[in-house]
């Protein structure tokens, strides 16, 4: 909500009076007080494909779900096989 509220300043600030615009940008972007600079942001998640424990543990994951799949596939082909062909 922060982000839409700067980012409506940012577009119309020409419509309001320039010390009003100021107070309003001086709240978002003080260097001690202001709401951008006290807001602790969340660390960014690291890409999967640039380690490679993390490409391994989604592999074993992939493989644990696709290979029961698999077999109660190829189960429901062998128990239904000549049944509707």
């Amino acid at each position: 909500q922060v982000m839409i509220r700067s980012r409506l300043l940012r577009e119309n600030g020409q419509y309001i009076p320039k010390s009003s615009f100021l107070v309003r940008r001086h709240f978002f972007n003080n260097e001690e007080t202001g709401y951008f600079k006290t807001q602790k942001r969340a660390p960014v998640s690291q890409n999967p494909m640039t380690d490679p424990s993390m490409m391994t543990d989604m592999l074993k994951g992939n493989v644990t779900n696709v290979l029961p799949m698999v077999l109660i596939g190829g189960w429901i082909n062998w128990m239904f096989s000549g049944f509707v062909t």
